[in-house]
């Protein structure tokens, strides 16, 4: 009975890792991020768009990707609790990175946007640890 367990447990988890040694939830097949080592993902229930995060273990860089996570980027403006505001492409897509103030927070967030309705992205983390290193691994960030 014992090598029976034994033998359903090492399949079961050989069949729930990929070739590489990573589990299949780690996977993300929507877009990328050039990630310094000792960050993982995780990928969580979404209803319309594909959302998770990344972590190490410091800093936690959210996502919410789809034609739900934002309205458009041309809906992304200032407001009172903006401290930077930065247009700029991303991957080729039109790009805006917001750093805001809110409830004693800093906020950083990247809203990325092919403009084909399809390809948009919202990565964002609240009081990073460095937040050069944040934006630029926002700025990294390729569709698939």
């Amino acid at each position: 009975m014992r090598t029976l367990v034994s033998i359903l447990f090492v399949i079961a988890f050989s069949v729930s890792c990929t070739k590489d040694g990573n589990k299949s939830e780690d996977k993300n097949e929507v877009f990328s991020l050039d990630l310094p080592s000792g960050w993982h993902l995780k990928n969580l229930e979404g209803v319309d768009t594909y959302v998770g995060y990344y972590q190490n273990w410091w800093d936690t860089i959210s996502f919410d990707c789809g034609r739900m996570g934002f309205k458009g980027i041309d809906d992304v403006q200032k407001d009172a609790n903006t401290i930077s505001f930065e247009e700029l492409k991303i991957d080729n897509c039109d790009a805006k990175i917001v750093k805001k103030k809110r409830y004693g927070r800093t906020y950083l967030t990247a809203y990325i946007d092919k403009r084909d309705s399809i390809h948009m992205n919202r990565l964002y983390t609240s009081n990073p640890t460095d937040e050069k290193k944040i934006i630029s691994i926002f700025k990294t960030h390729k569709f698939k």
